[in-house]
Protein backbone atom coordinates (compact mmCIF):
# COMPACT_ATOMS: atom_id res chain seq x y z
CA UNK A 1 0.00 0.00 0.00
CA UNK A 2 2.68 2.26 0.49
CA UNK A 3 4.25 2.34 -2.56
CA UNK A 4 0.74 2.83 -4.42
CA UNK A 5 0.23 5.70 -1.94
CA UNK A 6 4.09 7.11 -3.07
CA UNK A 7 3.12 6.58 -6.69
CA UNK A 8 -0.15 8.56 -6.74
CA UNK A 9 1.35 11.29 -4.72
CA UNK A 10 3.83 11.43 -7.26
CA UNK A 11 1.10 11.24 -10.12
CA UNK A 12 -0.62 14.04 -8.59
CA UNK A 13 1.71 16.59 -7.87
CA UNK A 14 3.12 15.82 -11.34
CA UNK A 15 -0.61 16.97 -12.33
CA UNK A 16 -0.41 20.06 -10.20
CA UNK A 17 2.45 21.36 -11.34
CA UNK A 18 1.54 21.00 -14.71
CA UNK A 19 -2.16 22.43 -14.70
CA UNK A 20 -0.44 25.16 -13.17
CA UNK A 21 1.80 26.04 -15.48
CA UNK A 22 -0.83 25.63 -18.07
CA UNK A 23 -3.41 27.59 -16.21
CA UNK A 24 -1.00 30.32 -16.02
CA UNK A 25 -0.52 30.16 -19.76
CA UNK A 26 -3.75 30.37 -20.61
CA UNK A 27 -4.35 33.37 -17.97
CA UNK A 28 -1.55 35.63 -19.92
CA UNK A 29 -2.68 34.30 -22.95
CA UNK A 30 -6.69 35.63 -22.15
CA UNK A 31 -5.11 38.71 -20.61
CA UNK A 32 -2.79 39.75 -24.10
CA UNK A 33 -5.38 38.85 -26.27
CA UNK A 34 -7.45 41.18 -24.42
CA UNK A 35 -5.21 44.17 -24.24
CA UNK A 36 -5.00 43.73 -28.17
CA UNK A 37 -8.24 44.04 -29.12
CA UNK A 38 -8.03 47.06 -26.81
CA UNK A 39 -6.51 48.88 -29.49
CA UNK A 40 -4.27 52.07 -29.26
CA UNK A 41 -1.76 52.00 -26.90
CA UNK A 42 -2.82 48.81 -25.10
CA UNK A 43 -2.55 47.20 -28.33
CA UNK A 44 1.18 47.81 -28.64
CA UNK A 45 1.83 46.97 -24.64
CA UNK A 46 -0.40 44.03 -24.91
CA UNK A 47 1.48 42.47 -27.63
CA UNK A 48 4.90 43.06 -26.48
CA UNK A 49 3.66 41.61 -23.08
CA UNK A 50 2.05 38.59 -24.88
CA UNK A 51 4.66 37.72 -26.89
CA UNK A 52 7.67 38.28 -24.26
CA UNK A 53 5.26 35.92 -21.41
CA UNK A 54 4.42 33.59 -23.90
CA UNK A 55 8.07 32.38 -25.28
CA UNK A 56 8.82 32.69 -21.37
CA UNK A 57 6.22 30.47 -20.85
CA UNK A 58 7.24 28.28 -23.50
CA UNK A 59 10.79 27.92 -22.21
CA UNK A 60 9.32 26.73 -18.89
CA UNK A 61 7.45 24.12 -20.59
CA UNK A 62 9.84 22.99 -22.24
CA UNK A 63 12.61 22.99 -19.08
CA UNK A 64 10.32 20.68 -17.28
CA UNK A 65 8.89 18.85 -19.75
CA UNK A 66 12.33 17.34 -21.15
CA UNK A 67 12.54 13.06 -20.94
CA UNK A 68 13.81 12.49 -17.64
CA UNK A 69 16.00 9.05 -17.80
CA UNK A 70 17.09 6.47 -14.98
CA UNK A 71 21.27 6.90 -14.63
CA UNK A 72 22.79 3.90 -14.64
CA UNK A 73 25.65 4.06 -13.24
CA UNK A 74 29.37 2.14 -14.41
CA UNK A 75 29.14 -1.19 -13.62
CA UNK A 76 30.42 -4.96 -14.39
CA UNK A 77 27.88 -7.05 -16.18
CA UNK A 78 28.03 -10.48 -14.82
CA UNK A 79 26.41 -13.62 -16.39
CA UNK A 80 25.16 -16.91 -14.77
CA UNK A 81 27.82 -18.68 -16.89
CA UNK A 82 30.31 -16.45 -15.18
CA UNK A 83 29.53 -16.21 -11.61
CA UNK A 84 27.00 -19.38 -11.02
CA UNK A 85 27.52 -19.13 -7.28
CA UNK A 86 27.32 -15.12 -7.15
CA UNK A 87 23.76 -16.22 -8.57
CA UNK A 88 22.92 -18.31 -6.45
CA UNK A 89 22.85 -16.55 -3.65
CA UNK A 90 21.09 -13.95 -5.71
CA UNK A 91 18.01 -16.83 -6.41
CA UNK A 92 18.46 -17.62 -2.95
CA UNK A 93 17.56 -14.15 -1.62
CA UNK A 94 14.52 -13.86 -4.32
CA UNK A 95 13.15 -17.07 -3.23
CA UNK A 96 13.09 -16.27 0.51
CA UNK A 97 10.89 -13.51 -0.28
CA UNK A 98 8.37 -15.17 -3.00
CA UNK A 99 9.62 -12.58 -5.80
CA UNK A 100 11.37 -12.77 -9.07
CA UNK A 101 14.83 -12.86 -9.43
CA UNK A 102 16.58 -9.93 -11.15
CA UNK A 103 17.35 -10.44 -14.90
CA UNK A 104 20.79 -8.76 -14.65
CA UNK A 105 23.46 -8.25 -11.66
CA UNK A 106 25.67 -6.20 -12.01
CA UNK A 107 29.57 -5.32 -9.97
CA UNK A 108 29.55 -1.81 -8.36
CA UNK A 109 32.42 -0.17 -7.42
CA UNK A 110 31.05 1.26 -4.26
CA UNK A 111 29.97 -0.35 -0.82
CA UNK A 112 26.53 -0.49 -1.65
CA UNK A 113 23.98 -2.28 -3.43
CA UNK A 114 20.50 -1.53 -5.16
CA UNK A 115 17.58 -2.58 -7.15
CA UNK A 116 16.15 -1.21 -9.94
CA UNK A 117 13.37 -2.11 -12.43
CA UNK A 118 12.44 -0.64 -16.14
CA UNK A 119 8.81 -0.39 -16.24
CA UNK A 120 6.32 0.86 -18.07
CA UNK A 121 3.09 3.39 -18.22
CA UNK A 122 4.33 4.77 -14.68
CA UNK A 123 4.44 1.23 -13.43
CA UNK A 124 1.66 -0.35 -14.00
CA UNK A 125 3.85 -3.08 -15.84
CA UNK A 126 6.82 -4.32 -14.30
CA UNK A 127 9.79 -4.98 -16.26
CA UNK A 128 13.91 -5.72 -16.42
CA UNK A 129 15.30 -5.55 -13.03
CA UNK A 130 19.01 -5.38 -12.24
CA UNK A 131 20.31 -6.05 -9.24
CA UNK A 132 23.75 -3.73 -8.15
CA UNK A 133 26.02 -5.68 -5.97
CA UNK A 134 29.16 -3.20 -4.32
CA UNK A 135 32.04 -4.98 -5.30
CA UNK A 136 33.42 -3.72 -1.87
CA UNK A 137 30.69 -5.74 0.25
CA UNK A 138 31.54 -8.83 -2.02
CA UNK A 139 35.55 -8.74 -0.82
CA UNK A 140 34.61 -7.50 3.03
CA UNK A 141 31.15 -9.21 4.15
CA UNK A 142 30.56 -12.21 4.85
CA UNK A 143 28.38 -15.26 2.81
CA UNK A 144 25.04 -14.59 5.46
CA UNK A 145 25.69 -10.34 6.09
CA UNK A 146 25.73 -10.91 2.18
CA UNK A 147 22.59 -12.58 1.61
CA UNK A 148 20.86 -10.25 4.12
CA UNK A 149 22.05 -7.41 2.02
CA UNK A 150 20.29 -9.22 -0.90
CA UNK A 151 17.56 -10.08 1.36
CA UNK A 152 16.76 -6.17 1.51
CA UNK A 153 16.88 -5.02 -2.10
CA UNK A 154 14.62 -7.85 -3.36
CA UNK A 155 12.50 -6.53 -0.44
CA UNK A 156 12.06 -3.80 -2.30
CA UNK A 157 11.29 -5.75 -5.60
CA UNK A 158 8.68 -8.11 -3.68
CA UNK A 159 6.96 -4.73 -1.63
CA UNK A 160 6.48 -2.70 -5.18
CA UNK A 161 8.87 0.21 -4.47
CA UNK A 162 11.52 -0.56 -7.32
CA UNK A 163 7.38 -0.51 -9.62
CA UNK A 164 5.46 1.93 -8.45
CA UNK A 165 8.29 4.31 -7.54
CA UNK A 166 9.52 5.10 -10.95
CA UNK A 167 7.50 7.90 -11.40
CA UNK A 168 8.57 8.98 -8.19
CA UNK A 169 11.99 8.40 -9.14
CA UNK A 170 11.71 10.43 -12.38
CA UNK A 171 9.95 13.20 -11.09
CA UNK A 172 12.47 14.06 -7.98
CA UNK A 173 15.28 13.52 -10.78
CA UNK A 174 13.24 16.04 -13.26
CA UNK A 175 13.09 18.26 -9.99
CA UNK A 176 16.10 18.26 -8.69
CA UNK A 177 17.42 19.13 -12.61
CA UNK A 178 15.42 21.81 -13.50
CA UNK A 179 16.90 23.87 -10.47
CA UNK A 180 20.72 23.19 -10.87
CA UNK A 181 22.63 25.85 -12.35
CA UNK A 182 19.89 28.55 -12.28
CA UNK A 183 20.94 31.77 -10.42
CA UNK A 184 19.90 32.01 -6.68
CA UNK A 185 18.59 35.62 -7.85
CA UNK A 186 16.16 34.47 -10.33
CA UNK A 187 12.69 35.10 -8.56
CA UNK A 188 11.16 33.54 -11.20
CA UNK A 189 11.68 30.45 -9.68
CA UNK A 190 11.59 31.44 -6.07
CA UNK A 191 7.29 29.38 -5.93
CA UNK A 192 8.66 26.74 -8.63
CA UNK A 193 11.72 25.78 -6.08
CA UNK A 194 9.32 25.96 -2.85
CA UNK A 195 7.23 23.28 -4.16
CA UNK A 196 10.31 21.04 -5.77
CA UNK A 197 11.27 21.40 -2.11
CA UNK A 198 7.72 20.15 -1.04
CA UNK A 199 7.54 17.51 -3.16
CA UNK A 200 11.32 16.12 -2.40
CA UNK A 201 10.29 16.37 1.03
CA UNK A 202 7.11 14.47 0.81
CA UNK A 203 8.46 11.61 -1.42
CA UNK A 204 11.63 10.88 0.11
CA UNK A 205 9.67 10.58 3.51
CA UNK A 206 7.99 7.71 1.75
CA UNK A 207 11.31 6.20 0.46
CA UNK A 208 12.17 6.20 4.02
CA UNK A 209 9.14 4.48 5.22
CA UNK A 210 10.25 1.42 2.09
CA UNK A 211 13.41 1.39 3.85
CA UNK A 212 12.39 0.31 7.20
CA UNK A 213 9.84 -1.89 4.88
CA UNK A 214 12.27 -4.36 3.06
CA UNK A 215 14.56 -4.25 6.97
CA UNK A 216 11.79 -5.91 8.43
CA UNK A 217 11.17 -8.13 4.78
CA UNK A 218 14.95 -9.17 5.42
CA UNK A 219 14.53 -9.93 9.31
CA UNK A 220 11.57 -12.45 8.35
CA UNK A 221 13.66 -14.29 5.98
CA UNK A 222 17.23 -14.69 7.46
CA UNK A 223 16.19 -13.54 11.27
CA UNK A 224 16.51 -9.89 12.85
CA UNK A 225 20.09 -10.17 14.78
CA UNK A 226 21.31 -11.47 10.48
CA UNK A 227 19.87 -8.58 9.61
CA UNK A 228 21.15 -5.84 12.44
CA UNK A 229 24.47 -7.13 12.22
CA UNK A 230 24.78 -6.95 8.00
CA UNK A 231 23.67 -3.22 8.74
CA UNK A 232 26.18 -2.68 11.48
CA UNK A 233 28.77 -3.98 8.51
CA UNK A 234 27.94 -2.52 5.73
CA UNK A 235 28.31 1.16 7.28
CA UNK A 236 31.62 -0.16 8.68
CA UNK A 237 33.15 -1.60 5.55
CA UNK A 238 31.86 1.66 3.43
CA UNK A 239 33.75 4.22 6.19
CA UNK A 240 36.62 1.82 5.23
CA UNK A 241 36.15 2.02 1.61
CA UNK A 242 36.32 5.91 1.57
CA UNK A 243 39.33 5.37 3.15
CA UNK A 244 41.03 3.51 0.80
CA UNK A 245 39.38 5.39 -2.03
CA UNK A 246 41.31 8.89 -0.66
CA UNK A 247 44.83 6.48 -0.98
CA UNK A 248 43.40 5.92 -4.49
CA UNK A 249 42.83 8.93 -5.19
CA UNK A 250 46.36 9.80 -4.04
CA UNK A 251 48.08 7.95 -6.49
CA UNK A 252 45.99 8.75 -9.12
CA UNK A 253 47.10 12.69 -8.04
CA UNK A 254 50.93 12.26 -8.99
CA UNK A 255 49.90 9.80 -12.44
CA UNK A 256 49.97 6.69 -10.96
CA UNK A 257 47.70 4.13 -11.05
CA UNK A 258 47.76 0.32 -9.19
CA UNK A 259 47.54 -2.75 -11.32
CA UNK A 260 44.78 -4.26 -9.63
CA UNK A 261 42.86 -1.69 -7.80
CA UNK A 262 40.83 -3.82 -5.35
CA UNK A 263 44.12 -5.45 -4.21
CA UNK A 264 44.70 -2.51 -2.34
CA UNK A 265 41.59 -2.69 -0.78
CA UNK A 266 41.47 -6.45 -0.16
CA UNK A 267 45.57 -6.11 1.82
CA UNK A 268 43.57 -2.57 3.74
CA UNK A 269 40.99 -4.57 5.53
CA UNK A 270 43.92 -7.18 6.28
CA UNK A 271 46.11 -4.44 8.20
CA UNK A 272 45.83 -4.57 12.05
CA UNK A 273 44.88 -0.73 12.01
CA UNK A 274 42.01 -1.33 9.79
CA UNK A 275 40.69 -4.56 11.45
CA UNK A 276 40.71 -2.78 15.09
CA UNK A 277 39.04 0.32 12.91
CA UNK A 278 36.08 -2.31 11.95
CA UNK A 279 36.13 -3.58 15.47
CA UNK A 280 35.01 0.42 16.50
CA UNK A 281 33.10 0.97 13.26
CA UNK A 282 30.80 -2.53 14.57
CA UNK A 283 30.38 -0.60 18.25
CA UNK A 284 29.44 2.12 17.15
CA UNK A 285 28.45 2.73 13.48
CA UNK A 286 29.34 6.13 12.02
CA UNK A 287 26.40 8.13 10.96
CA UNK A 288 26.08 11.08 8.87
CA UNK A 289 24.03 13.81 9.80
CA UNK A 290 20.77 13.02 7.77
CA UNK A 291 17.51 15.29 7.14
CA UNK A 292 14.23 15.55 5.29
CA UNK A 293 15.68 15.36 2.00
CA UNK A 294 17.72 11.63 2.32
CA UNK A 295 16.60 8.47 0.93
CA UNK A 296 17.60 6.97 3.82
CA UNK A 297 16.41 7.06 7.79
CA UNK A 298 19.67 7.20 10.02
CA UNK A 299 21.05 3.55 10.59
CA UNK A 300 20.57 3.70 14.39
CA UNK A 301 17.04 4.08 13.69
CA UNK A 302 16.67 1.32 11.50
CA UNK A 303 18.48 -0.42 14.17
CA UNK A 304 16.27 0.59 17.14
CA UNK A 305 13.41 -1.00 14.56
CA UNK A 306 14.68 -3.78 13.84
CA UNK A 307 15.30 -4.72 17.37
CA UNK A 308 11.41 -4.50 18.14
CA UNK A 309 10.30 -7.18 15.82
CA UNK A 310 9.52 -10.85 16.67
CA UNK A 311 12.29 -13.25 16.45
CA UNK A 312 11.37 -15.32 13.19
CA UNK A 313 14.03 -18.31 15.02
CA UNK A 314 16.06 -18.05 11.71
CA UNK A 315 20.06 -18.84 12.14
CA UNK A 316 22.71 -17.73 10.75
CA UNK A 317 25.10 -20.26 9.22
CA UNK A 318 27.18 -22.76 12.19
CA UNK A 319 30.05 -22.05 9.63
CA UNK A 320 30.18 -18.62 7.66
CA UNK A 321 32.25 -18.38 4.72
CA UNK A 322 33.66 -15.39 2.92
CA UNK A 323 31.37 -13.76 0.28
CA UNK A 324 34.73 -13.22 -2.16
CA UNK A 325 34.03 -16.97 -2.46
CA UNK A 326 31.34 -16.84 -3.98
CA UNK A 327 33.29 -15.60 -7.31
CA UNK A 328 34.49 -17.91 -9.78
CA UNK A 329 38.35 -16.89 -10.81
CA UNK A 330 38.27 -13.60 -8.47
CA UNK A 331 41.10 -11.99 -9.75
CA UNK A 332 40.39 -11.70 -13.42
CA UNK A 333 36.52 -10.36 -12.17
CA UNK A 334 38.01 -7.77 -10.08
CA UNK A 335 40.22 -6.54 -12.59
CA UNK A 336 37.60 -6.33 -14.89
CA UNK A 337 35.32 -4.36 -13.07
CA UNK A 338 38.28 -1.80 -11.49
CA UNK A 339 38.40 -0.10 -15.22
CA UNK A 340 34.97 2.17 -13.22
CA UNK A 341 37.76 3.50 -10.55
CA UNK A 342 39.97 4.45 -13.13
CA UNK A 343 37.78 6.75 -15.86
CA UNK A 344 39.40 9.28 -17.06
CA UNK A 345 43.16 8.19 -15.92
CA UNK A 346 45.57 8.34 -18.46
CA UNK A 347 48.30 5.84 -18.20
CA UNK A 348 51.35 8.17 -19.22
CA UNK A 349 53.28 6.43 -16.35
CA UNK A 350 53.43 2.74 -15.59
CA UNK A 351 50.54 0.99 -13.31
CA UNK A 352 52.56 -0.45 -9.94
CA UNK A 353 51.90 -2.64 -7.41
CA UNK A 354 50.11 -1.17 -4.48
CA UNK A 355 53.62 -2.04 -2.64
CA UNK A 356 55.38 0.40 -4.65
CA UNK A 357 52.61 2.27 -5.47
CA UNK A 358 53.06 3.60 -1.44
CA UNK A 359 56.46 4.45 -1.35
CA UNK A 360 56.06 6.33 -4.66
CA UNK A 361 52.89 8.42 -3.11
CA UNK A 362 54.61 8.70 0.31
CA UNK A 363 57.93 10.03 -0.88
CA UNK A 364 55.46 12.35 -3.43
CA UNK A 365 54.07 13.88 -0.39
CA UNK A 366 57.31 14.53 1.95
CA UNK A 367 58.92 16.45 -1.78
CA UNK A 368 55.74 18.24 -1.53
CA UNK A 369 56.16 21.64 -0.78
CA UNK A 370 54.76 23.35 2.63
Amino acid sequence: MNAVLRASLAFVLLAVLYLALVGAAAAVAYAGSRMVLAGGAWAWGGGAVFAFLTALGIAVLVRFARPTFYARPTSLRVTRAEQPELWKLVEEAAEALRTRAPDDVRLLPDANAAAHEDTRFFGLASGRRTLYVGTPLLLALTRGHLLAVLVHEMGHYAGGHTRLGTLTTRWRTAMTRRFEGRRATARLWVPLDAYAKLTLRLTLAFDRRQEYEADAAAARAVGKHETIAALGEVQAVAAVWDTFLERLRAALDIGHAPKDVYAGFTRLLAEPGTRAMLDTLRATPPEPVRGPYDSHPPLADRLAALALLPDTGATPPAADTPARDLLADPAATLRAGQEALLAGHRDDKPRLDWDVLDRVVARAGTAAPA
